[in-house]
């Protein structure tokens, strides 16, 4: 029932004045009196003000809503409507399709067939009548599509929307250990094992959506004090000298010394040959200028020139030695830091050293030589060394090595089989791009339990691919390479059933291969992973949101979702 404008209340009784006071003995009694002889009536009154109060706002919000409802209703209709007026004009003037033809996208032909009119969607040689036509190339003309308002044509079975910050509560998170992550408030916040990781942007406080990672280890000691277990050159260093990007005064002020020389930290750890990451947070202060290098202490290092006023990288030059494929990025913070990491392959070797050297800006060699004065320097914390192509989430250390279990989110859809339809469904998924390092990363994936079945999206490298896995075997799984670049939002639909495995990226085409096995009965539905598996195939990166439809989606459809979404 639609709320009723609530009846301001009277104003509340002044409270009797003045009040009593223990100082005042001779009026304390009588002004005592006068007190509590107010209470009663006093109390209602604030009661009946603060009853008007909540039922004021309960009314405002059903006012603001239904003028939401209908700006979006009126939205929506004159969207429609100008689909309907341009659908109409080009099928007026709409000549007969002929099949042999070549076709420009936005091309409008009727069907020899139905007489329907049909608008090419992609463009080239034509030999199918649009009419029946499966690949979704050829659309409707006459009737609005999701494409122009933004709709899909059924309701889903479930939308998961992590970028909303909330985790349905039917999910359980794998993660065993702790793990961090940004808050909205762009802190760097520790959260305990089991609990699912939503992020969010540190320098925009966006929300990103949920982050399910490998496992890693922080192979580098005292992570936030270069003051324990680090080798200074021709620097010193002032602890907690300022705001950490956990909030904390934790980070620590690298100043270089009043001489003519190199200016660096860094701190040795054992590791055989290999992928590795080094990443640290910096912040300028009197220098802006830094190199972040690994060293294979020997023959040369992996690293990258950082420019912390303008928050951008230059190379080195710096694959040298037992180092390749060297690559480096860099993170807006909060508060002016940056997080920086460099990556490459190490070569036959027992040592690998993390470095953090400073520069006056003179130089482009991280064997800058320059006169100090005494008091410059730049901020560092949370220097990492891990395992792998990719700087994954901080992990604090302090005497010892840390390190985090790998995170993923299971559903049981024993309990929640309407989820997921055996007789055909549809996955529709916003996320960012992972890193190209040549694991596969699935994520979005249903199974039956069986450990040879397993139906999603997943990628591999630059690829993306509908994967589909009956028994143990690969029913095709179409594949088409990104669009995007790795860290950039990619949405990507894929439906399973029909005879068919379809997939479809934005601004791509339909993608599809034959399946001639029926769908299992699936009992988990995995977001970051496959349901089962504890250790492999996590993205690294934030998904942003899982829609599930109930039946396979025809490839126009797909299209319109991953375009509209």
């Amino acid at each position: 029932m639609p709320l009723a404008k609530p009846t301001k209340p009277d104003a509340i009784t002044a409270v009797p004045t003045p009040v009593p006071l223990r100082t005042d003995r001779a009026n304390f009694a009588a002004r005592g009196d006068a007190m509590m002889g107010w209470f009663p009536d006093g109390i209602d009154e604030i009661n009946d003000t603060s009853d008007y109060m909540d039922d004021a706002a309960n009314f405002a919000e059903q006012e603001a809503n239904e003028a939401e409802a209908s700006a979006t209703a009126a939205a929506a209709s004159n969207a429609a409507a100008a689909v309907n007026a341009a659908a109409a004009a080009a099928s007026a003037g709409a000549t007969v399709w002929v099949t042999g033809t070549t076709y420009a996208a936005g091309v409008v032909r009727y069907s020899p067939t139905n007489f329907q009119t049909y608008r090419d969607t992609v463009g080239g040689l034509s030999n199918t009548d649009p009419a029946s036509d499966t690949s979704g190339r050829w659309i409707s003309a006459m009737l609005p599509s999701v494409e122009a308002i933004g709709l899909p044509a059924m309701p889903p079975t479930a939308v998961f929307n992590f970028a909303s910050g909330v985790i349905d509560r039917r999910f359980v998170e794998s993660r065993s250990t702790a793990g961090t992550r940004y808050n909205i408030f762009g802190n760097l916040e520790t959260l305990a094992a089991g609990i699912a990781k939503p992020t969010y942007d540190p320098a925009t406080n966006e929300a990103k959506g949920y982050l399910a990672e490998p496992a890693a280890t922080n192979l580098l000691l005292y992570s936030e004090d270069l003051s324990t277990g680090w080798i200074a050159g021709g620097a010193t260093v002032a602890a907690n000298a300022t705001r950490a990007p956990d909030g904390n005064t934790t980070a620590d002020k690298i100043v270089e010394s009043a001489t003519t020389a190199q200016h660096f930290f860094y701190q040795l750890v054992t590791v055989a040959s290999g992928p590795f990451t080094f990443s640290v947070c910096l912040k300028a202060a009197e220098r802006s200028v830094a190199y972040v290098l690994m060293s294979d202490n020997s023959t040369g290092a992996a690293g990258v020139r950082v420019d912390l006023s303008t928050g951008t990288l230059s190379s080195d030059g710096a694959t040298a030695g037992l180092w390749t494929s060297v690559t480096s990025t860099i993170e807006p913070l909060a508060d002016g830091y940056y997080r920086v990491s460099v990556s490459g392959i190490r070569g036959a070797g027992t040592q690998t050293a993390g470095f953090i050297l400073m520069s006056n800006g003179s130089g482009t060699s991280s064997g800058d030589t320059y006169a100090g004065d005494g008091t410059s320097g730049l901020y560092a914390w949370g220097a990492q060394i891990e395992a792998g192509l990719t700087a994954t989430s901080y992990i604090a250390t302090g005497s010892g090595t840390e390190s985090r279990t790998a995170g993923g989110l299971t559903l049981d859809l024993t309990t929640h089989a309407a989820i997921v339809n055996p007789a055909g469904f549809t996955f529709v998924c916003a996320f960012d791009y992972p890193a190209i390092d040549g694991s596969t990363k699935f994520i979005c994936c249903a199974n039956d339990g069986s450990g040879i079945t397993y139906i999603g999206i997943d990628i591999y490298n630059a690829t993306v691919y509908a994967q589909a896995v009956i028994a143990g075997v690969d029913y095709g799984s179409p594949a088409q390479t990104s669009l995007v670049g790795v860290g950039e939002r990619i949405v990507v639909a894929a439906s399973f059933g029909d005879g068919e495995v379809r997939l479809v990226q934005r601004g791509g085409v339909a993608v599809t291969t034959a399946l001639t096995a029926a769908l299992p009965a699936f009992t988990k539905l995995g977001v970051g992973g496959v349901p089962g598996d504890a250790v492999n195939y996590r993205p690294g990166k934030p998904i942003e949101l899982i829609a599930v439809f109930p039946r396979a989606c025809t490839a126009g459809e797909l299209r319109a979702f991953v375009n509209n979404y």
